[in-house]
C-alpha cells in the first residue's frame, strides 16, 4: 500500500502515464505556478515549498523504485523531477507568457538534451540522479531566463 502511494507521488497521479509525461508534469507545474502567483505567494514560501518537494522527492523516488523494479534507470512514469526543476526555473521570474514561453523551453532543452555536465549528474544512479538532473536543468534554465529578462526587460 505505502509503495503505492510513493508512486501516485512521483507519478504526480495519472501524470506520469499520459503520453510525453515530462512535458505534461511541465504544463502541470505552470499551472501551479500560476495558482502561486495567484495567491501572491511571497519568495521565502515559494523556495520553502521548493526545497520540502525536493527533500520528499528524493525519499519518495527511492522508495518507488521498489515497486517501479529498478534502481539504475529513470523510469519515465517518475515526473516529480520535473515538477522540482519547473518550479526552480520561475525563482523570481515574473509570470507572463514570454517568460513562461522561454522558461518552458529552456527547461525542456535542459531536460531532454543535458548539456553541461547535467548528463553526468543524470548517471550518479539510483534515486540521486532522477532528481539531481532536473534540479541542475532547472537552475541553468533560471540563470539564463534571469539574463534574458535583464537584457531584453520584458
Amino acid at each position: 500500500m505505502r509503495k503505492k502511494i510513493f508512486c501516485w507521488i512521483v507519478t504526480l497521479g495519472p501524470i506520469g502515464y499520459l503520453p510525453a509525461p515530462g512535458t505534461m508534469s511541465t504544463l502541470f507545474s505552470l499551472v501551479l505556478i500560476m495558482l502561486f502567483n495567484f495567491l501572491k505567494l511571497s519568495l521565502l514560501n515559494y523556495l520553502t515549498i521548493i526545497l520540502v518537494t525536493i527533500l520528499f522527492g528524493f525519499y519518495a523516488i527511492y522508495k518507488s523504485l521498489f515497486y517501479f523494479g529498478t534502481f539504475n534507470n529513470d523510469p519515465r512514469e517518475i515526473v516529480i523531477d520535473e515538477l522540482i526543476g519547473t518550479l526552480i526555473t520561475f525563482i523570481a521570474i515574473p509570470f507572463n507568457a514570454y517568460t513562461v514561453l522561454l522558461g518552458t523551453l529552456l527547461f525542456r532543452f535542459f531536460d531532454i538534451v543535458k548539456p553541461l555536465g547535467i548528463k553526468k549528474i543524470e548517471r550518479c544512479g539510483k534515486y540521486f540522479g532522477i532528481l539531481a538532473d532536473d534540479i541542475v536543468a532547472g537552475i541553468f534554465s533560471n540563470i539564463i531566463l534571469h539574463c534574458i529578462i535583464l537584457c531584453i526587460k520584458f
